[in-house]
């Protein structure tokens, strides 16, 4: 039925979002510490622009209406990404993981979106390795990549303190 499809959407949208939500959280927290106006007004204008897009695209008729969403999100994470490696005091190793974050977010959405390789095989990929699997593949590996940028930062920062402000 439509109720139950809307269902498995919405349990489907809350694992990609996942991938692009709470990392990013993350990622402010470690990225700016001895800024602390900067983590929060980077976490506010952040979750500003995540809240709107996760109702867009649930209220989406179509597929290229779900692709606007996910793509202000990757420009917003991508914004938030810049300021961290040219603001931030992060571990230079943790800035690479959160890289990776995007790069395997960018290519499950790529191959979903272009619904690779069932497009290239007809038939063949309908119960398993279709591009919906693969993006879900992906989006367990963009977990990952959070998982080992947050260690490396955390590490970073046992060994680190914030600079002593001058008056």
């Amino acid at each position: 039925s439509v109720d139950d499809y809307r269902k498995l959407l919405f349990a489907d949208y809350m694992s990609v979002f996942n991938c692009m939500i709470w990392p990013e959280l993350a990622c402010i927290f470690w990225s700016f510490p001895c800024h602390e106006r900067l983590r929060f007004w980077s976490m506010v204008l952040y979750y500003s622009v995540a809240a709107p897009m996760l109702r867009k695209s649930w209220t989406a008729k179509n597929n290229v209406d779900r692709l606007i969403p996910f793509a202000v999100m990757s420009a917003a994470r991508l914004v938030i990404f810049f300021m961290r490696v040219y603001f931030g005091e992060a571990s230079p190793v943790g800035t690479w993981w959160y890289l990776g974050v995007e790069i395997t977010g960018a290519i499950g959405g790529y191959l979903n979106g272009t619904r690779k390789p069932e497009i290239w095989y007809p038939g063949q990929f309908d119960l398993l390795g279709n591009s919906h699997q693969i993006m879900h593949i992906f989006t367990a590996l963009c977990q990952w990549c959070v998982y080992l940028g947050c260690e490396a930062d955390y590490y970073w920062w046992q060994n680190k303190s914030c600079p002593a402000v001058v008056s």
